[in-house]
């Protein structure tokens, strides 16, 4: 469970993929990926050309020869205007002002677009033919609920807004903090201590737009705290993207593969009875963005609140078409606001796949992002994901023509766990069941599962580590629960009693039995393993070994668990990493594409243990240790009577114990006598066949018999072992550290973390303390 928009930080990596696929296959699309057929734009001439999607790079007059302007438009882009005697024009912006000039020559072989003109200002190449419709939906109006906002169907209204501020660097995003409550006077007035966690009462956030209708079971919009099914922004999008923000993306895709993206919003842009400039085109030379689906399965359960819908974009690859008998392999991501998604997070490494496909291979594959029934609070476990699921890929099929039997699905986190889940969808089986004979009518398959740092065992997540050693699922009961103290140990709710772990659990799952959820309604239950096995599921699974959001053992039990239940699994060890890992998304999709589009769903087999590199800790390099090297997990900052997990792993058998000392800030030499011993024990395997072993113990420094410390101090905690399973002594460290990470000098393992008098939240850093600096805490 990530923070909903800790990719946007990373939005400028994304959208600076390297170009994939080395080798070009001597195709007529081959020769047209060269460089020179898609310049850079100048970053300050860019601009919004009127409706129009920019077919060129943008360039100023100052950098092209006096009395003439020189663009570059893909030959197919050329050849598709010839063919249908389209116009090409010059969009220029004087003044600014924006005026069109007639193209005079080009030439649909190297692409070269001439314009004779002596203005001065900003040219970008465009057609009347080729527009787009924008703004981009949001379906959220603030006019809406009395002027909080509310669900409107075509509005392009946004409590935050994504935006280009400097086209040199990329998107922005603009207001974030507007829906989190600031203002301790704003309370439940049962208990003025117990302020909310969200900013409900300025915006109607958990409003899905059918309160207005006044339905059964639909709750007022003046709800201020989420429930079990009703969550922020399930079937619109908290983000308004910028026409620039729009035209951004395009001018992206184009400066890599030649062919831009052409904008359109639903509900009108794949209705068969409309058309209109927002209607999408067939064979159209450039990508498409339909935008803001709603996907309705229906009220399934009338004693769940709203409506239970969702949101979603589809993606379409240049030269779609709805041909009878057609269709395309779907790239699957289900993550947090649709239009965030689609801007800064999986949407531009799917955007970039299907135009390579094209590029490369001349093959096409559609693309479907989908916010899982919420941007926040909802993380894709509720009831009626499933149905929506099922629902989506349907319409997937009518109305861009994917194929729900060949389905790629790839995505961090919650965009994992929905993979994971949505795969083996118990409720709508493809294979023949008894209930149904010939398999459910809406019924897909998911052959690939590309899942990044997901999240296996939720019940136990939320009852043993919502501790300061893994702030994420701590502060995540903020979250759930709606009440900014639920992360305290001794917070219950103000009118009923109930405890933020058991809150925290009903609001997600429908029930707080915890059990429960890891039997049957997590990424890891052994029903939901099974499944993926029946439906021949592969799955990547990557992941680090220091996660604020969750212990590593969970995952690493996951995949033991997968492949005894003969789930092919590729699992990839990043040691040191935490939930955010350096992969190239780009390339493993590639690599997974290929093999879809060829029917081989075969996976290589394998446990891949990477290590950041000691010459820039950044990055990974590949080892082969004899044995699992031990891992510790501790916090980063914990209160003296603060509980706190630590969650170890290891060789299964073997021994450990973890010695703690108060530590000279900068040195990290222990101060005083000798370390306290804190921990110990074997790392115990949860089966026969486990390739881990691991241990957990709730502490906190009180109980240890620590004195409380008067201000912050530095401890300093080691992680020693014995393989053997006998006593650990010191003598066996060394030989260890260069066996297991050859001569990295950093083992034992370490830990650093800050003793605060009084109790803190924990810190939401990418990693936790493993060793290195590269977890930015040394």
């Amino acid at each position: 469970m990530p923070p909903p928009f800790a990719p946007l930080r990373r939005a400028r990596s994304a959208i600076g993929l390297a170009i994939l696929g080395a080798l070009l296959p001597s195709t007529a699309r081959a020769a047209q990926a060269s460089t020179d057929l898609a310049p850079a734009s100048v970053p300050a001439a860019m601009f919004v050309p009127g409706p129009h999607v920019p077919l060129s790079e943008f360039t100023n007059s100052a950098n092209e020869p006096s009395g003439r302007v020189e663009v570059h438009v893909d030959p197919l882009i050329l050849k598709w205007l010839q063919k249908t005697q389209a116009p090409l024009r010059l969009a220029a912006r004087v003044g600014g002002a924006v005026q069109y000039l007639p193209a005079v020559r080009f030439d649909t072989v190297s692409g070269k677009v001439v314009v004779p003109t002596a203005l001065v200002g900003d040219f970008v190449a465009v057609s009347p033919a080729l527009v787009n419709d924008l703004p981009v939906v949001t379906h959220w109006s603030k006019q809406a609920n009395g002027g909080r906002g509310g669900r409107i169907s075509g509005a392009t209204d946004g409590i935050m807004r994504l935006d280009v501020l400097d086209p040199a660097v990329g998107f922005v995003l603009q207001g974030q903090p507007r829906i989190y409550n600031f203002d301790p006077a704003y309370a439940d007035p049962a208990d003025p201590t117990q302020p909310y966690y969200f900013r409900s009462n300025s915006y109607a956030l958990f409003s899905d737009g059918t309160e207005a209708l006044g339905l059964p079971g639909t709750p007022p919009a003046d709800e201020a705290t989420p429930a079990y099914e009703r969550y922020i922004a399930e079937n619109w999008s908290l983000v308004a993207p910028s026409d620039l923000a729009a035209i951004w993306l395009s001018d992206w895709c184009r400066g890599k593969w030649g062919l831009p993206i052409a904008h359109r919003n639903q509900p009108t842009a794949l209705q068969g009875d409309f058309w209109g400039p927002g209607t999408v085109l067939e064979n159209a030379p450039l990508l498409q963005i339909v935008h803001g689906h709603h996907v309705d399965a229906g009220d399934l359960d009338p004693s769940a609140v709203g409506t239970e819908t969702s949101l979603a974009t589809f993606l379409l690859p240049p030269l779609w078409r709805r041909a009878v008998g057609s269709s395309y392999p779907i790239l699957f991501n289900g993550y947090y606001d649709l239009n965030a998604a689609t801007f800064t997070v999986m949407g531009p490494v799917f955007l970039d796949r299907l135009a390579g496909e094209f590029v490369d291979h001349g093959r096409q594959a559609v693309g479907v992002l989908w916010n899982g029934g919420g941007a926040q609070v909802a993380y894709t476990f509720q009831r009626s994901a499933y149905d929506n699921a099922a629902q989506l890929f349907a319409e997937a099929q009518v109305l861009i023509k994917g194929d729900r039997t060949r389905i790629l699905s790839a995505g961090e986190s919650r965009g994992g766990n929905a993979g994971l889940l949505m795969a083996a969808n118990p409720h709508y089986p493809p294979h023949p069941t008894p209930e149904w004979p010939g398999g459910h009518p809406q019924g897909y398959r998911i052959r690939f599962v590309l899942a990044d740092v997901p999240h296996p065992k939720l019940g136990e997540n939320i009852e043993l580590f919502s501790t300061a050693t893994h702030p994420f699922v701590q502060g995540a009961m903020r979250e759930a629960t709606g009440y900014v103290r639920a992360w305290e140990p001794d917070w219950t709710h103000p009118t009923t009693g109930l405890g933020a772990r058991d809150l925290t659990r009903e609001v997600l799952f429908g029930t707080s039995d915890a059990a429960l959820i890891d039997a049957e309604l997590s990424p890891g239950s052994p029903s939901l393993v099974a499944l993926l096995a029946q439906r021949g599921t592969a799955v990547v699974l990557r992941a680090g070994t220091h996660d604020f959001s969750r212990p590593f053992h969970q995952v690493a039990r996951f995949a033991d668990d997968l492949r005894a239940a003969n789930v092919p699994v590729r699992f990839e060890i990043q040691h040191r990493f935490g939930h955010e890992l350096t992969v190239d998304k780009g390339e493993t999709l590639a690599f997974y594409v290929d093999k879809l589009f060829a029917g081989d769903i075969s996976l290589t087999e394998e446990t891949v243990h990477l290590r950041p590199d000691l010459s820039d800790p950044s990055l990974t390099v590949p080892f082969a240790p004899f044995a699992m090297p031990p891992i510790l997990e501790a916090p980063l900052q914990v209160g003296w009577d603060q509980p706190f997990t630590l969650s170890l792993a290891g060789p299964p058998g073997a021994s450990y114990a973890v010695r703690a000392c108060p530590a000279e800030p900068v040195t990290l030499n222990c101060l005083g006598g000798e370390p306290l011993v804190i921990a110990s024990g074997l790392f115990a395997a949860h089966s026969p066949s486990a390739t881990l072993g691991s241990a957990v113990h709730l502490l906190s420094f009180e109980a240890l018999g620590v004195a409380a410390p008067p201000a912050v101090q530095t401890w300093r905690l080691e992680l020693v072992y014995n393989l053997s399973g006998t006593t650990v002594s010191s003598a066996v460290v060394g030989s260890l550290s260069q066996s297991l990470f050859g001569l990295d000098p950093l083992l034992p393992e370490m830990a650093v973390l800050q003793l605060h008098p009084g109790p803190v939240i924990g810190a939401h850093f990418g990693t936790r303390t493993g060793g290195l600096g590269a977890d930015g805490q040394f």
